[in-house]
C-alpha cells in the first residue's frame, strides 16, 4: 500500500522584523450594490477531527438590517465585486445571531454593544448586536480594554466578555474565548461606522488587548484555538479553499485538509517572522521571489532574478497590493486606465505566476478573469469607458513602499493550509468546479496530510516594508477615459471595444456615459467611469488598515 507523502515542517529562526505597525490589517466598509450569500451545506465537526463548511451562492441585494436566526444560523457570506467572507455563529444563552467578517489576517471575535446608538437606527448593526443581560451565561472579564482602530480613522472600543459561542453544530463553551464588545465606535473621515463586528483566524500574538489579558498561565485564545481546546481538531490549523470567482463556492475546513481541493504538490511555505514586541510570528508573510506573465507571446519574468519580497497572504483584503515598479508593468501590459480595463479582455488566455521561495519553491498561476471585477448586468452595477464599452476594476493596485498585499483576487487561483503552531503556510494549485470531497484530520504535531515537501526559503529583514500601504483618492481623473492599448498579447480580445461590445444595452452606455468634467473630490471621483458603485474604486476608502492598539 502506497504511504501517503507528508511534509515535516521546521521553524527557520533567523531574521527578526518590527513594522512600524505590525498589527494593521484591511476590512471594507462601505455598501455596494450586490453581495453573493453562501450558507453552509454542511458541517461535520465531533469525531472527525475536523471542522468543514462548504457554501453556496445566491445573489441578493445588499442591505443593512439586524441579523435573524432565520437568516444567519450556519453560514458564510461572500460579498462579491468585493470579496470578503463572513462568519455567521451565535453568542450567548439562549443564542443570539451574528454575521461577522471573517478574516485570516486578525486574531479577535469582537461584537457591538446593543445600546450602540448605530445599532438602534433604521436596519441596526449590519452583523448583528450583543445584549448582555440576554444571556444567562455571559461574564465580563475585563472593562475597557478592549480597543480597535482603523486607518480610515474608524475605532471600537470597549470590554471584554466571555460567553458560549456556537459555529454551526460546534459548541464552545463559556470562560474559554475573550471577546471583544464595543461600547462606543468612532466615525472616520470619509466612513461612517456601523458597527460590523469581525472574527479573526490568525495568530493568537496578533490578538487584540493580549497586553492586558495575558499572564503566565493565559494567553487568549482565537476561535481556532478555542476549537482546540474544545477537542474539535487536534492542532490550530485550517486550509481555505475560494473556487473561482464566477462560481462563488468553495470552504473551509478547520483541522483537516482536502486534496481533491487541488493540484500538483502541495509545498509548505514558511510564514516570515514579524516581531511585534510580543512574538516573532504574528501574521501569514511568505517570501514572494518573482511575478511572470503567461500570455499568446509566451512566458516571461516581470521581476528581476534576485527580486524577493515579504507577500501577506490575506483573505481580509480583496485587491493584490504590489511595488509600484511591478503594478507599472501590469499597467501597461494589460492596459489598466484608472484601475479599469475592458471587461472582454476577462476572455484573453492571459496569466499572472507567482513563484514563492525561490527556484525550486511552488507558483500559484491567476488567470486575468480572475484579477478582473465580474461584469455587471443591470445599469446599476455596471461601468463604462467613455466610448461605451463596458468597464471591469482591475483588482490590484500599486504601492510605493514596496508592501505586498495577495488578497482575494490571487487566492482564489490557490488552495492554502495554515499551520499556526508551527509557522507554515502549504500552498497548491487550486481545483475549481469541485463537488466530491477527501478530507483528512490534520494531527498534532508537525506533518502535513498530503504535503510533499517544506520550502525553507527565508529572507533578511531589509526586504520587509517599513510602513504597511496607505490609502490615497487620486486628485487627477480623466474626465473621459477610453481603453488603453495593453501591451501585452492579449488577443483578438483587444477589438472588443466600443458600446457594440458592451453586455448592457445601448440606453445604459448611454446613460452612464461620463460627464466631461473632472473632480478631485474624494466623494466624486467617480466620474470618470459614472456608476454607483465605482466610487469605491476611486476612492478606495473601502479598504482600510486595521491596527489592534
Amino acid at each position: 500500500m502506497p504511504v501517503e507523502p507528508r511534509c515535516c515542517v521546521g521553524v527557520v529562526a533567523e531574521h527578526q522584523w518590527a513594522p512600524s505597525n505590525p498589527n494593521l490589517k484591511r476590512r471594507l466598509i462601505g455598501m455596494l450594490a450586490f453581495y453573493f450569500f453562501l450558507a453552509w451545506a454542511c458541517t461535520a465537526v465531533a469525531g472527525n477531527g475536523f471542522v468543514k463548511l462548504d457554501f453556496e451562492r445566491e445573489r441578493v441585494k445588499l442591505a443593512k438590517r439586524a441579523a435573524s436566526t432565520e437568516d444567519l444560523e450556519g453560514e458564510l457570506v461572500l460579498a462579491q465585486h468585493r470579496t470578503l467572507y463572513w462568519l455567521n455563529l451565535t453568542i450567548g444563552t439562549p443564542p443570539q445571531s451574528f454575521r461577522l467578517q471573517f478574516d485570516t489576517g486578525s486574531s479577535n471575535l469582537w461584537v457591538p454593544h446593543a445600546d450602540l446608538r448605530v445599532c438602534s437606527l433604521s436596519g441596526g448593526c449590519p452583523g448583528g448586536a450583543y445584549d448582555p443581560t440576554g444571556s444567562s451565561t455571559y461574564a465580563l472579564v475585563q472593562s475597557g480594554t478592549f480597543q480597535i482602530q482603523y486607518g480610515d480613522g474608524t475605532a471600537d472600543a470597549g470590554d471584554f466578555f466571555t460567553d458560549t459561542v456556537s459555529v454551526g453544530n460546534l459548541k464552545i463553551p463559556e470562560n474559554i474565548m475573550s471577546i471583544g464588545l464595543a461600547y462606543e465606535v468612532t466615525d472616520g473621515y470619509y466612513i461612517t461606522n456601523d458597527g460590523q463586528g469581525l472574527v479573526g483566524v490568525g495568530y493568537r500574538s496578533n490578538f487584540a488587548g493580549i497586553q492586558y489579558l495575558a499572564s503566565e498561565s493565559y494567553i487568549p485564545p482565537t476561535i481556532v484555538t478555542a476549537m482546540v481546546a474544545s477537542e474539535d481538531i487536534s492542532r490550530e490549523s485550517y486550509s481555505l479553499w475560494l473556487d473561482s470567482q464566477s462560481d462563488g463556492l468553495g470552504s473551509v475546513v478547520f483541522g483537516g485538509v482536502d486534496p481533491t481541493k487541488y493540484s500538483g504538490d502541495l509545498v509548505a511555505l514558511q510564514t516570515l517572522q514579524s516581531y511585534n514586541g510580543i512574538a516573532n510570528y504574528t501574521a501569514f508573510y511568505v517570501a514572494l521571489t518573482g511575478i511572470s506573465v503567461k500570455d499568446e507571446a509566451g512566458t516571461r519574468l516581470l521581476t528581476p532574478d534576485d527580486w524577493e519580497v515579504a507577500a501577506l497572504l490575506d483573505s481580509g483584503t480583496t485587491l493584490q497590493y504590489l511595488p509600484s515598479s511591478v503594478f507599472k508593468s501590469l499597467s501597461d501590459g494589460f492596459g489598466i486606465v484608472e484601475g479599469f480595463v475592458p471587461c472582454a479582455y476577462r476572455d484573453a488566455d492571459a496569466s499572472l505566476i507567482y513563484h514563492f521561495g525561490g527556484e525550486s519553491g511552488p507558483s500559484i498561476e491567476v488567470p486575468l478573469s480572475s484579477l478582473t471585477d465580474l461584469p455587471g448586468t443591470t445599469e446599476d452595477d455596471s461601468s463604462f469607458f467613455y466610448d461605451g464599452t463596458q468597464a471591469c476594476q482591475f483588482n490590484a493596485v500599486g504601492d510605493d513602499e514596496n508592501e505586498v498585499i495577495l488578497g482575494d483576487s490571487f487566492m482564489r487561483s490557490g488552495y492554502f493550509v495554515y499551520d499556526l503552531e508551527n509557522h507554515v503556510v502549504a500552498i497548491a494549485q487550486a481545483n475549481t468546479e469541485v463537488s466530491s470531497d477527501a478530507i483528512t484530520a490534520i494531527p498534532s504535531g508537525t506533518s502535513i496530510p498530503g504535503c510533499s515537501s517544506t520550502n525553507t526559503y527565508t529572507l533578511d529583514s531589509s526586504t520587509f516594508a517599513t510602513n504597511r500601504p496607505t490609502e490615497t483618492v487620486s486628485s487627477s481623473i480623466n474626465s473621459r477615459p477610453v481603453p488603453a492599448t495593453p501591451t501585452f498579447s492579449l488577443g483578438s480580445v483587444t477589438t472588443q471595444t466600443g458600446s457594440a461590445y458592451s453586455s448592457a444595452s445601448s440606453s445604459t452606455s448611454s446613460s452612464a456615459s461620463p460627464s466631461s468634467s473632472g473632480s478631485s473630490d474624494p466623494d466624486s471621483a467617480a466620474s470618470s467611469l459614472d456608476s454607483p458603485w465605482v466610487a469605491l474604486f476611486a476612492t478606495l476608502a473601502s479598504w482600510m488598515l486595521l491596527t489592534a492598539a
